[in-house]
């Protein structure tokens, strides 16, 4: 076989590699070439460095700047120089391909830098990773490498280990400045440290009194993957109470690199908040330890407040659907009960114990507004179970056990995102336990971002919130199934961005369609809640601007309350959606006994006209998203005409039994001013329209409209905005023909 480019570059370092198998990590020296081309800058055409750099060929502008210069060196005759004003983030960078999954990586570069501001991130390096050769294959998590101001005059090396993403074959790395300055990178350098042969994973770690089974899996890293070599290996699964086995499966094989152990859990796991242990070995055909795994098990009630199907019950056993804000200031407590929300970020200001007062004050607010508060357990952002908190996490959770007041615990903010690593998942599990341990109330939460760290965060929660903060059509669809599919029913609730890009004149908001898109995409992808990032600050420099003070507000009012409620009603109630997906455009139809529910959502930035076949004599009902002027009926089909981001619902029934109220050839549930047509079925031969006001709890007519046949045009006046519409129809005897039509 013949062997070229990527593929013969893959087989060179499997064979290196695999000299070493028998050993669980291989050691760096044997197979450590340089990974970064032209790592120094000292060849260069027309400015540009060669070996796929790029960032000095960008026009970034009068005060800042990107290109290779001779001026200041570390060693050889070049550089790149960097300038920044403090308006930009100027970066040069370079792809790295042919990387493998899970493996130990150490990067490294000499850095000059004289900054004038320092924020969070000045200057380093920013890592970006993908699923392959190239950026359209999929972003899997990112990193940082960063120094944290000027270097004083001088040459200074920062390095650092980290380990690759295993969904992960290619990174891009951008020398970066953040701050106002300048900073001189050179002798950038990226280096295999470590590989494993195998990952170990697990489904659960926390399981409920009733779920019945859980999985163990032994995986050989993909990058090594070959049948023959798979067949020279088995994996034993062991599950220890203390000493002693009370579940094990052994020899088992490996099919498609994976090996896996179901085990009972009522059968394995007895005890309730008690630690098991799960152990896996991988082993050649001799019996010989090639790695090991070992994770804690364990078994609680699911929280008092979630039921079997994830769905949030209040203390009343009231099903909510959860709306949380994020960022929300006490005086707009009121603002967000009217949009719709139910639920919103307790502060980290308030964790400390000490801050009693302020605490109550805030959760009294908030419950005289109806909203319960997701409570941040942690502060400085240390997790809860952080040594220098973990006391005052266990003081706050016994308080407020019991309290309506709260939803849930946070115990960290995005935990994983910069990296999966021991100390970060042994932190995780012990705020889950610690948590779990004083309150079976109230639900756990975590916030994470970066997809491929989903499957692991899920692990220490009971309710999780990706961080989606998504600009593109599907991609919050897209975080949410990740995130469901390996949350074992566990509720996902997608934070969507509502957020200003940029600071300043330059901030951009979203659209309000793409707002309301990425609400209607959270449920499409399984979420059985949604978060909002963020509420007081939703545009956050320079001067704090809310979202009641932006063009958002009004459809943001309008989706959460008149159209959440009833497609969460459908995705969560109504059962299994039949689906129609393609790339422009996505359908959800729901069949229900008073009529087919259809839900558009368009993928694409370009008009999409989708026709429905719906056959004839049917009633037609807009129940959010697009306007009626979006929708066009036929003799026996509709049409919906959606731009970029645009959605529709709409309800289409049986309407030969039913006087219609209409606009535009739909059903409309409220009055508006201009003309109003009712419909009778064929039989009616006269139909009044009478306007009722409420007087001491009793309905007064106020006004009539009448008029011969089974249609009657009905003007609606400002002064009836206040009132009720009912239509009658009659037949020539004056019997009753259909259901009266009423809003």
């Amino acid at each position: 076989m013949q062997y070229t480019g990527d593929k013969m570059l893959k087989k060179v370092l499997v064979i290196l590699v695999t000299l070493l198998l028998l050993l669980p990590h291989v050691a760096a020296e044997e197979v450590n070439p340089e990974l970064v081309t032209n790592g120094g800058f000292e060849t260069v055409v027309s400015g540009n460095p060669t070996g796929n750099w790029s960032g000095t060929q960008i026009d970034w502008g009068e005060k800042v700047s990107v290109a290779v210069t001779s001026e200041n060196v570390n060693s050889g005759k070049n550089a790149v120089k960097i300038v920044n004003d403090g308006t930009k983030s100027p970066w040069i960078n370079i792809q790295v391909p042919n990387l493998i999954p899970g493996a130990t990586y150490e990067v490294s570069f000499w850095l000059y830098a004289e900054l004038k501001t320092a924020p969070q991130i000045p200057v380093g390096m920013s890592m970006e990773f993908y699923r392959g050769a190239s950026t359209n294959s999929g972003g899997v998590g990112s990193n940082y490498v960063t120094y944290p101001g000027s270097t004083n005059g001088k040459w200074t090396m920062v390095s650092e280990k980290f380990k690759l993403p295993y969904e992960a074959t290619m990174v891009k790395m951008y020398c970066r400045l953040w701050a106002e300055g300048y900073a001189y990178f050179d002798d950038v350098s990226l280096k295999l440290s470590e590989t494993e042969k195998f990952n170990f994973t697990s489904s659960h770690i926390f399981h409920y009194t009733e779920e019945t089974t859980a999985t163990a899996y032994a995986n050989i890293n993909s990058f090594f993957l070959d049948s023959a070599l798979e067949a020279t290996l088995r994996a034993n699964f062991y599950i220890y109470d203390g000493d002693t086995v009370v579940d094990k499966k052994l020899g088992v094989t490996f099919q498609n690199g994976s090996a896996s152990y179901t085990y009972s859990i009522p059968d394995v796991l007895k005890k309730k908040g008690y630690a098991y242990q799960l152990h896996i070995d991988a082993v050649d055909l001799n019996g010989n330890i090639l790695d090991s795994f070992d994770q804690n098990l364990y078994k609680y009630d699911r929280p008092r407040y979630i039921d079997e199907n994830g769905l949030y019950h209040d203390e009343n056993g009231k099903e909510v659907i959860p709306v949380i804000a994020y960022h929300l200031n006490t005086e707009d407590f009121p603002l967000a009960k009217e949009a719709g929300f139910t639920m919103f970020q307790v502060d980290y200001g308030c964790a400390p114990v000490e801050r009693k007062a302020h605490r109550e004050n805030v959760l009294n607010q908030a419950a005289e507004n109806g909203l319960k508060g997701v409570f941040c357990l942690y502060y400085n952002m240390l997790n809860a179970a952080h040594p220098d908190i973990i006391g005052n996490t266990k003081k706050l959770v016994e308080q407020y056990k019991d309290d309506p007041r709260i939803f849930g615990w946070l115990v960290q903010d995005e935990p994983l995102g910069a990296g999966i690593t021991e100390e970060a998942t042994d932190l995780l599990e012990l705020a889950y336990k610690t948590i779990r341990d004083i309150d079976p109330n109230h639900p756990i939460v975590i916030a994470d971002y970066s997809s491929y760290v989903f499957k692991e965060s899920v692990k220490y929660c009971d309710v999780f919130i990706p961080n989606s903060y998504s600009m593109d059509y599907s991609g919050v669809r897209a975080y949410v199934e990740e995130s469901v599919k390996y949350a074992n029913g566990r509720p996902v609730y997608p934070n969507v961005g509502a957020y200003a890009r940029g600071s300043g004149t330059a901030a951009e908001l979203p659209s309000g369609v793409l707002l309301q898109h990425f609400i209607y995409q959270a449920f499409m992808g399984g979420a059985k809640g949604v978060s909002m990032y963020s509420f007081s600050d939703v545009v956050r420099n320079p001067s704090k601007v809310p979202i009641y003070n932006t063009v958002l507000w009004e459809p943001l009012c309008t989706v959460l309350n008149n159209e959440l409620p009833t497609f969460y009603d459908l995705f969560i109630h109504a059962g299994e959606a039949e689906k129609t997906e393609t790339s422009s455009y996505a359908i959800r139809k729901w069949a229900r006994e008073d009529g087919d529910y259809y839900l558009i959502t368009s993928l694409s930035d370009a008009v999409q006209s989708i026709t429905i076949p719906v056959g004839k004599e049917r009633g037609f009902a807009l129940l959010g998203g697009a306007t009626t002027n979006n929708l066009t009926l036929g003799t026996d089909s509709l049409t919906a005409s959606l731009a970029g981001g645009e959605v529709t619902m709409f309800k289409v029934f049986d309407a030969a039994n039913t006087v219609q109220i209409l606009k535009n050839g739909f059903s409309v549930s409220k009055l508006e001013v201009g003309w109003t047509t009712a419909k009778a079925p064929e039989a009616a031969e006269r139909i009044y329209a009478c306007f009722y006001k409420e007087v001491n709890g009793e309905k007064r007519l106020v006004r009539m409209v009448s008029g011969s046949g089974s249609t009657l045009s009905i003007p609606v006046f400002d002064t009836d905005l206040g009132y009720t519409l009912k239509v009658y129809a009659w037949d020539a005897a004056m019997r009753p023909v259909g259901k009266p039509g009423i809003i």
